[in-house]
């Protein structure tokens, strides 16, 4: 019977990482090696920091997984919107971890599973922009953060013009319901559901929202930021929630 980890939205070495949690999951993870770990995307913080010094200040994280790799767990990379530099400037011979992809899918106990990060299916998602951020150093990416953090919020001229604009979307100038939009939501979901061919179990993160509906077949691994700890197990065709913050 396989063992499947599903984990993402890590942002390692960002300010609001849950490092703590990341590292006691790698020894749970050491104990009861998994045959297969699926890195989610969003792993590294690389738009926010400068990518060699991220990459040196979370060798912990690489070499712990590079071990169980050694050990005969499947490693797969899937890169999200923050660390598609990886995707982008590695090359199909790399053995560093494993070779980034975006989507990934999977059979286990009868159930199909497709796997991907989520961002692609962004009514806002500009591949241009993204891969600009996703090369940037530890100045510019905090610049950027702070354009992104101070855009307007609701009620504003800025809000109202962006309604008409963009309709449903523009609750993306609400910082407070970015992550929680009705709309962008069912967004990626219909894109996810759409791409997985429908029968197969959907499988994402971007959004740090968890959940798992068993009638949709589509689940949510949450995040390891400010303060969240969540992650996902596939075993005998099952999808569990496990909420590390929540365990006594």
């Amino acid at each position: 019977m396989a063992r499947t980890i599903i984990l993402g939205d890590l942002h390692l070495d960002y300010g609001k990482a849950n490092t703590e949690k990341v590292r006691e999951l790698l020894d749970r993870l050491r104990q009861n090696r998994p045959d297969r770990i699926v890195l989610g995307g969003d792993i590294y913080e690389l738009w926010r920091r400068d990518m060699a010094g991220v990459m040196w200040e979370t060798s912990w994280f690489t070499d712990a997984v590079d071990e169980m790799g050694d050990k005969g767990t499947e490693i797969v990379y899937l890169v999200g919107n923050h660390d598609s530099w990886k995707l982008i400037h590695t090359t199909p011979n790399s053995e560093y971890l494993a070779q980034p992809q975006l989507d990934y899918r999977f059979s286990d106990g009868g159930e199909e599973f497709f796997v991907t990060h989520g961002h692609k299916y962004e009514p806002v998602y500009n591949p241009v922009v993204n891969d600009a951020l996703s090369v940037t150093d530890d100045f510019l990416g905090s610049l950027s953060h702070k354009i992104w953090a101070n855009r307007p919020l609701p009620g504003n001229l800025f809000e109202r013009a962006g309604l008409l604009a963009l309709g449903p979307a523009a609750s993306y100038l609400d910082i407070e319901s970015t992550s929680k939009s009705r709309f962008r939501i069912e967004t990626i979901h219909a894109g996810i559901q759409s791409e997985s061919g429908g029968s197969s179990w959907g499988l994402y993160g971007h959004t740090h929202v968890p959940f798992v509906s068993e009638e949709q077949k589509i689940a949510n691994w949450g995040s390891f930021t400010s303060g969240r700890a969540s992650y996902l197990v596939v075993e005998d065709g099952n999808v569990q929630f496990v909420d590390m913050t929540a365990e006594g």
